[in-house]
């Protein structure tokens, strides 16, 4: 059920049973860093404490909700799969093992380049269709990316291929260059989709109206991606090729209309969705491609 959001944003979550019984809140989450997987979630509270002395479940450490309990998030509340009285055999102990860390402590582990030069930190972990990502970021990542005109609204996301953990640095070592994950950023629509996606779990449900909207901007934007990779062949975004680009966005909000108007209403949760994919599309002209897909390659050093 981890799909379409980041671990960072389920932290203070509330945890529910099956019967909607409050268990505690998400705390913490148990990382190996050297596999980069996650093991589960540490839950606290008073509620919690209460629930563990019950069911006969009070050890030297906080048990750990395993990922397979998880049945459904929401915008506010983990529901799990079990009820109250099942969970003395579901749970496992916390109890770190030598390759294991806590997501707190995880996020300040540092990430050095190929120079051995420290930049920036993984902040948080993306799960996407199945798929794990790694957010870079901090402060002094920041730092770096104006340092070389690179941009700094994208969610700069790597995948643990690209991440080898060092026992001497204690860190990691990214075997991509922030160049390589710039223009894969910027060309892959995913970005997009996935916030999509995101928007439209909002209330722990995507329903079939949305699924068919994303479906519709998923197709639309390989042309625009088509469209873009040519515009990009000379390094730079002539004002033909930008009118072509905003003609295709447009077209791309025409079509999501249209089929969300195909059973002769809109959905709340579609014009929702319209208006997330609207806040990408529709901007000020000259301004909209390079916010949201970066600086002008003119900039480059």
């Amino acid at each position: 059920m981890l799909d379409y959001l980041n671990l960072g944003s389920l932290k203070f979550k509330t945890v529910l049973d099956a019967n909607g019984k409050k268990l505690g809140r998400i705390k913490n989450a148990v990382i190996n860093k050297r596999t980069l997987t996650v093991r589960g979630f540490v839950i606290k509270g008073n509620i919690w404490e209460e629930v563990l002395e019950d069911i006969g479940l009070i050890t030297d450490h906080d048990p750990l909700l395993p990922l397979d309990l998880i049945e459904k998030i929401t915008e506010k509340n983990i529901v799990i799969n079990k009820i109250k009285n099942e969970l003395k055999n579901a749970m496992e102990p916390t109890a770190l093992t030598d390759d294991e860390i806590f997501f707190s402590s995880f996020r300040e582990m540092p990430v050095y380049d190929k120079n051995g030069d420290e930049f920036g930190f993984i902040i948080d972990i993306h799960f996407n269709k199945g798929t794990i990502s790694y957010e870079l970021g901090g402060k002094k990542f920041v730092e770096f990316l104006k340092s070389k005109y690179w941009t700094e609204n994208l969610l700069y996301l790597t995948a643990k291929e690209d991440l080898l953990y060092s026992n001497e640095i204690n860190g990691y070592e990214l075997q991509s260059t922030i160049k390589e994950m710039e223009s894969q950023t910027k060309l892959n629509m995913t970005n997009l989709v996935r916030d999509l996606m995101v928007e439209a779990n909002k209330d722990g449900i995507i329903t079939e109206e949305e699924r068919k909207l994303i479906d519709t901007v998923s197709v639309d934007l390989e042309t625009y991606f088509d469209a873009l990779n040519h515009a990009l062949e000379d390094g730079i975004i002539t004002p033909d090729e930008e009118e072509k680009l905003e003609e295709i966005k447009e077209n791309i909000l025409k079509r999501t209309y249209i089929v969300a108007r195909k059973d002769q209403k809109i959905t709340d949760d579609e014009r929702n969705l319209m208006k997330k994919l609207a806040s990408y599309m529709v901007e000020r002209r000259k301004e909209l491609f390079w916010k949201v897909f970066g600086t002008s390659p003119t900039k480059r050093t």
